[in-house]
């Protein structure tokens, strides 16, 4: 009885752990998103299964009084849930947006990427800096509130407004021109260290000051939302910020 719990909580833990390699590999490199896709969805399921059979082992393993084994058992089975969360998460984040992943406050003139354009041009894998028009019909069906907003301020004020909320975000700027009114960031996410990239455009030609927002996923078909989530909270912090 005692090999057999080991054995669930060895598979169980074993499991987390490539969960856990799966995503330092693709951090560093070393393995494209393709891949990681292709890997995510069975390796859920094990966890899953896994996690279930270990901790049931490990409570059976506690009441045969073998408090080591059945410990360690529980220990790799909440292991294993716990690393299925996330991609179960991702998943059901998924089913609730349309499978786009470049949304705009200005989806007949979005803003362009200029510095990023290199770096998202030189990786197969990487989505196009080039935005899509034929997204637009499913953009503004999800996301019907999403436009281009207006300030009464200096253009000036506007311009460094929208870099100190950038930064405040947490996003990398990569690249500037007050000239041209253009602003570019990176954001990253904290787990698996996706990259999305954001560029603000400022237009100093009109009055009141124009501000529109394109924030891009570099990888994937569906950006689960996240990319509408941050236009809608950069612009409400820069409201705040100019109000």
């Amino acid at each position: 009885m005692g090999k057999i719990v080991g054995a669930f909580g060895t598979l169980a833990l074993l499991a987390a752990l490539t969960y856990v390699g799966l995503t330092g590999a693709f951090r560093f490199g070393a393995i494209d998103f393709a891949t990681v896709f292709q890997a995510l969805q069975p390796l859920t399921f094990a966890l899953l299964g896994l996690g279930v059979l270990a901790l049931g082992a490990g409570l059976l393993g506690l009441v045969r009084a073998r408090p080591g084994t059945g410990g360690f058992a529980l220990i790799a089975g909440v292991a294993a849930l716990a690393s299925a969360f996330g991609p179960m998460t991702m998943k059901s984040q998924a089913d609730k947006v349309p499978p786009i992943h470049d949304i705009t406050t200005d989806v007949k003139y979005p803003p362009s990427f200029v510095e990023v354009r290199d770096i998202r041009m030189e990786d197969e894998g990487v989505n196009s800096p080039d935005y899509n028009p034929e997204i637009a019909a499913q953009q503004q069906e999800a996301y019907p509130d999403l436009g281009t907003v207006r300030f009464d301020q200096p253009y000036e004020d506007v311009y460094q407004a929208a870099i100190d909320v950038l930064e405040s975000m947490g996003l990398e700027i990569v690249g500037t021109d007050e000239n041209a009114g253009r602003i570019e960031a990176t954001a990253t996410t904290a787990w698996w260290g996706f990259k999305d990239d954001v560029v603000v455009r400022v237009n100093r030609f009109r009055e009141p000051v124009e501000v529109d927002v394109r924030s891009s996923s570099r990888v994937g078909v569906s950006d689960l939302g996240v990319n509408a989530k941050r236009i809608e909270t950069f612009l409400a912090k820069l409201e705040e910020k100019l109000s």
